[in-house]
């Protein structure tokens, strides 16, 4: 897509468009935390459930920034081009702690883990801090201080409903798709169809048909059970 639309910053142009919502389930458990270390902890632990290829984690020693925490972002797709792909991930993960710190987010650094075919002021201007390329690892580097802000309105039971779904139906990321629909259709008492099953584990219908095709089983078979 940035090729054919001649966008070198796509990924930014993305993540710009985006907020914490495509986080799907995972948003009401990260935004419901005590604080944004707390919500940062529960997305490092099910950031797999919005894709098995992304990585998320804390690192308390900056290797930028004295002082500073690492979030680190790692894109587990070795033989694709990821430019754009880690570019829009940096993107996301900084304005979702926009709108989770708010006044408190402290950003110091952005590390980028290749060249950037779009300028570095692009990615100055999108961050509003200075930006490293040709890092070992992708990163936000921020203040110690931005973790221990808490946030606002936060509905404990909806974590707790939000954590609960999350462990029921993802709490082993190498759970296969049969185990999956076996747990799902468990939840709703054998009784859902499809479409709804699809919905729960948040995939097309067709994809869900083609991924247990893979597995040698068929949804009507697993309902049957």
């Amino acid at each position: 897509s940035a090729a054919r639309t001649r966008q070198p910053d796509f990924g930014l142009q993305l993540a710009a468009s985006q907020d914490i919502r495509i986080l799907g389930p995972l948003a009401a458990a990260i935004q419901h935390s005590a604080s944004v270390g707390e919500a940062l902890n529960t997305a490092s632990r099910y950031l797999f459930v919005q894709s098995p290829a992304l990585v998320f984690s804390i690192h308390h020693r900056s290797t930028l920034v004295p002082g500073a925490v690492e979030l680190r972002v790692e894109v587990l797709l070795p033989r694709a081009p990821v430019r754009q792909i880690m570019d829009q991930c940096l993107g996301d993960l900084h304005r979702i702690l926009q709108f989770l710190a708010q006044d408190n987010y402290e950003l110091h650094a952005v590390a980028l883990p290749h060249t950037p075919t779009a300028k570095l002021r692009n990615y100055s201007k999108f961050f509003g801090a200075q930006v490293h390329a040709d890092r070992e690892h992708g990163g936000l580097h921020v203040s110690a201080a931005t973790l221990g802000a808490g946030l606002g309105a936060v509905n404990q039971s909806l974590r707790n409903m939000a954590l609960d779904y999350l462990n029921r139906h993802y709490a082993d990321p190498g759970l296969s798709t049969v185990d999956r629909v076996r747990r799902a259709l468990g939840s709703t008492l054998g009784s859902g169809s499809k479409q709804a099953i699809a919905d729960l584990l948040f995939v097309h219908p067709r994809t869900l048909q083609r991924k247990l095709a893979r597995e040698g089983a068929l949804f009507e078979s697993l309902r049957d059970e």
